[in-house]
């Protein structure tokens, strides 16, 4: 299975981390700063296993993330993440495993990444006080890019303005925090999942990146449907009905403060 795959790339990679802190620990001294050479005989490690440097629309935490000017120290682990491992995997898989049947049927279609947002934010107020922009938008069409990082590309239209620099008709591309892989596996953080499109949402976009897109700030925590699914049909919207257990109380919350602030028409 992918996420047993996955576990032991972990392990393996874990394992050799527990020899290079034996190796530092005899030769270096005790002067010499050993997680840093530790950090980088890793980082280097993960170039012989065909991994590069996450591009800059990437969400997640990664050893690779380089440091210095080229790279964000925000999103740089000193450890080994799952994204890292899934790189390594993703490199080595076997491509027989895609036509077999019976292994394809061993594959999760879902796999959930979990954020610490849940943890970080308390009311609606944290989210706009983080929040780059603020705005009502229409989806248009999406590109899956699971190579660079594991997100979705997304166009909008604008359709109103709350927040910041844009204005009403522009169209610009957000990063989901969700991909469909090679494999056919879906990859959600928190539970996110594709964005309708032809319908129209409160998006909070968090940082502009320097190709120009803006990524969704909290994940499911800024992305709001304004059509209200459950009233019309009796069904709860489907990218509600995917929000992981214990982000649906505080989305709950979040949503009905949304919709008293702008959804007022």
């Amino acid at each position: 299975m992918l996420f047993k795959r996955i576990i032991s790339i972990i392990t393996i990679l874990n394992i050799y981390l527990c020899f290079c802190n034996v190796a530092f620990a005899k030769e270096v001294s005790q002067n010499t700063n050993k997680e840093f050479y530790r950090y980088t005989l890793i980082y280097e490690l993960g170039h012989v296993f065909t991994l590069g440097h996450p591009n800059a629309s990437c969400l997640y935490k990664s050893i690779m993330q380089p440091s210095g000017e080229n790279g964000d120290s925000k999103k740089r682990s000193n450890e080994i993440t799952l994204h890292d491992a899934y790189g390594v995997y993703n490199a080595y898989k076997n491509p027989k495993n895609r036509s077999n049947t019976n292994r394809t049927r061993e594959i999760p279609k879902i796999q959930i990444l979990h954020s610490e947002f849940n943890t970080q934010i308390k009311n609606i107020n944290d989210v706009e006080d983080m929040a780059q922009c603020i705005v009502k938008a229409k989806v248009l069409e999406s590109e899956n890019m699971p190579e660079g990082g594991m997100y979705t590309e997304t166009d909008i239209e604008i359709t109103d303005v709350y927040k910041g620099n844009l204005n009403v008709g522009d169209i610009v591309t957000i990063v989901e925090a969700y991909c469909t892989t090679e494999v056919g596996v879906e990859m959600r953080t928190d539970g996110y999942s594709a964005s309708t499109p032809g319908k129209e949402y409160i998006f909070y976009l968090g940082t502009q990146f320097d190709d120009g897109t803006y990524n969704v700030f909290g994940t499911v925590f800024g992305r709001y449907p304004l059509e209200d699914t459950q009233a019309l049909n009796g069904e709860v919207d489907t990218i509600e009905a995917n929000i992981i257990e214990e982000c649906v109380p505080l989305y709950n919350q979040l949503k009905e403060e949304v919709m008293n602030k702008y959804n007022k028409n």
